[in-house]
């Protein structure tokens, strides 16, 4: 599980969440709110990992995205303790739905992409009135991708790519390399709330992070470069859906 995370992460920038909970809670039977701080805790340590591998090929920019960073790390505080107040079958559930919404956005937008490259890339720009509305907007997305983070256990990757791809206009492999470093300190924030309220396995975080680390440098550094970006969104696409279907069958009906 922790080289799929880590090869996850390297490759196009997302939350290993998909796997992590999922597997945590039906083959651990570990509680909902330790599963999504313990997918955190991973998240931190894998996208770390690959984020100073995309550091050192000089792929990862912060600056920019700063005020992303600061109202995400509000929103994940938020996110923490919205969720362990929420009902706990009734959390599962929404973590599940919440795969399967994902999966369809990015498989409908690598089909999308496919069809039409042009419009595709035509789409990615968009025209702000003012500075001070750019900023109202980076900072009411940043608090979205914090409040999913906490809530759902996602360290917010595919939304920061699509985010840095759409408003910051990065090349793609930028974007990846500097939304696994946003979501390192997302996730960073997320964990400390977690912690504060008891809900980490660091057993089960550490063990898993360990195959994060080896997956994630292996990835960023002899994959992610190499490999076709819509044919990796294709099969993110269905991966998403597939488990959030699956989850949500077995927590139903066992």
């Amino acid at each position: 599980m922790g080289l799929a995370v880590g090869l996850i992460i390297s490759l196009i920038g997302v939350s290993g969440s998909v796997f992590v909970i999922p597997i945590l809670i039906l083959f651990y039977s570990t509680p909902i709110y330790s599963a999504i701080g313990t997918s955190l805790f991973i998240d931190m340590i894998g996208a770390s990992v690959v984020a100073l591998s995309f550091f050192r090929k000089k792929t990862v920019d912060l600056t920019a995205s700063l005020l992303l960073i600061l109202s995400a790390l509000v929103g994940s505080q938020l996110g923490v303790l919205i969720a362990v107040k929420t009902n706990e079958a009734s959390l599962s559930s929404s973590v599940c739905i919440i795969f399967i919404a994902i999966g369809v956005v990015i498989l409908f937008r690598a089909i999308r992409k496919i069809k039409n490259e042009e419009t595709a890339i035509e789409s990615q720009c968009i025209n702000f009135k003012s500075e001070r509305q750019k900023r109202v907007i980076i900072s009411m997305i940043g608090l979205v991708i914090g409040l999913m983070s906490g809530i759902f256990g996602a360290g917010g990757g595919m939304m920061i790519v699509f985010v840095l791809l759409i408003i910051f206009q990065y090349p793609p492999h930028t974007a990846i390399g500097t939304a696994t470093a946003i979501m390192a300190i997302i996730a960073l924030s997320g964990v400390i709330g977690y912690s504060i309220q008891g809900h980490i396995n660091l057993e089960y975080g550490i063990i898993v992070s360990l195959g994060a680390i080896l997956g994630g440098g292996f990835g960023s550094i002899f994959i992610s470069h190499k490999l076709d970006e819509n044919s990796l969104m294709i099969a993110m696409g269905l991966i998403f859906i597939s488990v959030g279907i699956t989850t949500l069958f077995l927590l139903t009906f066992l």
